[in-house]
């Protein structure tokens, strides 16, 4: 009889386990309408034929999604909805996979066509430009490829993006922006539009070089920004086919699940099964929003890149200027050890975010550059590992006078604020 009492209660509590996992994991917004066009007003309608496509494209093409529905979630206006994202069709329970997308199904940034726009460009100088400039250029390709019907594996993809996105601070008119006056994130907004306005003029003008008849509106510079914008919010960083390191690619559906810093989402990704997305620790009841987690951001940071924020977000950050690297022997070493490792190209920019969470491990590697140019290094010295102690608390220090200084350019009281905002 104990013995059996025992069974009984290690078999209830793991059936309450399991009920509350998904009950208190349920991490919710609201009620979305489910797909059927009888009940969606006829505006609605070409969305909902759009993601109906979509959803075969996903299937045909190997992608699964068992317990995954692409729902419109509206507003009070029922002739209108705010934003599509995905919801559970049934129970999904912690550590369940939510979804798996093949290889031939991730937008990479390298073409396959060796005459592609994309193949020019890296023809053009490969040694100094971003994955994300490829990226940004082939999607511009395919998405042009899309708008004539001529883009047949990837057009229901193309279909599904947004055509704009003016919730995002580098797409503001100046009355918007002057509401955020006073605050870096205006500064950073600026640095970003610039940045990637001066790597664009120059990848043209080295298309130009190659063919000079090449003129395209479909390569404008607003589009260029509307691509960005669109890496931005919705990219992954995944393991490159070759393994040298990481790349930002697209991924159709997951790059639809909408953000909640309480989700405990996870992937991976490999050349074998491809990209797998599951939930860790959340569930889900049947018809609820299943939500991705955009990593811990402060608000200035969520809304650059993402255009939204979090009320009561506890993630604070601050930017920090880097002073410029002069010796050349520094930046040999810097570059080798990229280029030995697979890792991105260094950012042009030394603008670094350093937050009560994280401190970028770019920042510390340059910090460690810096350091190495005072003292001289070896062949040995790689700037992403610790160097002794005596270097490495001169690294900090440094850390923490360029901290002191960010700090010093912000106001640090409500007051002051106030007064800044009103002058």
């Amino acid at each position: 009889l104990d013995k059996m009492k025992g069974v009984w209660f290690w078999t209830l509590s793991l059936l309450l386990f399991q009920f509350f996992s998904i009950a208190w994991g349920d991490v919710t917004s609201c009620d979305p309408i489910l797909g059927d066009v009888e009940s969606i007003p006829e505006k609605r309608a070409g969305i909902e034929k759009n993601i109906k496509r979509f959803e075969s494209w996903l299937v045909q093409k190997g992608a699964t999604f068992p317990k995954l529905k692409i729902a419109i979630f509206p507003t009070d206006d029922l002739n209108s909805f705010t934003y599509v994202g995905a919801v559970s069709k049934e129970i999904i329970k912690p550590g369940e996979a939510l979804l798996t997308i093949p290889n031939g199904l991730i937008f990479r940034p390298r073409p396959d066509d060796p005459l592609s726009v994309v193949a020019q460009v890296i023809k053009s100088d490969p040694r100094i430009l971003q994955e994300g400039t490829l990226l940004a250029f082939r999607l511009l390709e395919e998405y042009a490829s899309y708008k004539i019907g001529t883009s047949k594996k990837w057009g229901a993809y193309m279909e599904m993006l947004p055509t704009s996105y003016p919730e995002m601070p580098m797409f503001w008119n100046q009355d918007q922006l002057d509401l955020i006056e006073g605050s870096y994130t205006l500064e950073r907004v600026q640095a970003d539009v610039a940045g990637l306005l001066n790597e664009y003029e120059e990848v043209i003008a080295r298309l130009k070089e190659i063919d000079p008849t090449f003129a395209s509106d479909d390569y404008s510079r607003e589009k260029y920004l509307w691509a960005w914008a669109t890496i931005w919010s919705r990219a992954f960083s995944i393991r490159r086919d070759d393994d040298r390191g990481n790349e930002q690619a697209l991924i159709p559906l997951a790059d639809m699940l909408n953000h909640n810093d309480r989700a405990t989402t996870q992937y991976q990704s490999d050349r074998s099964k491809g990209f797998t997305m599951w939930t860790a620790r959340n569930g889900y009841r049947a018809g609820r929003e299943v939500f991705n987690n955009y990593t811990p951001r402060s608000n200035s940071e969520l809304l650059r890149l993402y255009g939204f924020m979090i009320a009561e977000n506890p993630i604070r950050s601050i930017p920090i200027h880097m002073p410029e690297i002069s010796e050349d022997d520094a930046l040999q070493i810097l570059h080798r050890t990229l280029e030995q490792d697979g890792r991105l190209p260094w950012p042009y920019t030394k603008n670094y975010l350093v937050s009560s969470e994280e401190h970028p491990k770019e920042l510390m590697a340059y910090l460690r550059i810096l350091q190495c140019a005072d003292i001289g290094c070896t062949s040995e010295f790689d700037p992403f590992k610790p160097m002794s102690k005596k270097n490495e608390i001169k690294v900090q220090k440094n850390l923490r006078n360029l901290l002191e200084n960010a700090i010093e350019r912000f106001s640090t009281t409500i007051q002051a604020s106030i007064a800044r905002i009103i002058n």
